[in-house]
């Protein structure tokens, strides 16, 4: 059953609400119905997707730290930094600075890494 509300609309906005209503030949409220369904159903989506996100952060958290990447040996560094760069291309130096700390590149953009992990 559904409930009648009222609600504060600008005025400017009302017009907007107006207008389409008119061309496309539908009542404001079930414009106006349709456009929070439409709202709500994206931001389901959206804050499922952030769910995900931090699960998948979570649980890579916990699969990998800094501490255990430390023990890891100066070859094994090179070969998980390579792996990291594929999947991010845009920014391999600042993945680099903040899990194997300075380092520095050769001419063929190669990576060295420099004092302790």
């Amino acid at each position: 059953m559904a409930k009648r509300i009222n609600i504060t609309i600008p005025k400017d906005f009302l017009s907007r609400v107006d207008e389409f209503s008119k061309k496309e030949h539908r009542k404001r409220s079930e414009l106006i119905r349709e456009s929070l369904r439409e709202y709500m159903g994206r931001r389901d989506k959206d804050m499922a997707v952030e769910q995900k996100k931090g699960l998948i952060y979570s649980e890579a958290k916990e699969t990998i730290t800094v501490e255990k990447i430390k023990k890891i040996s100066k070859e094994k560094k090179v070969e998980l930094f390579s792996i990291i760069r594929i999947y991010f291309k845009n920014s391999p130096e600042v993945i680099a600075s903040f899990i194997f700390g300075s380092y520095s590149t050769d001419n063929n953009r190669n990576f060295k890494f420099k004092g302790e992990f």
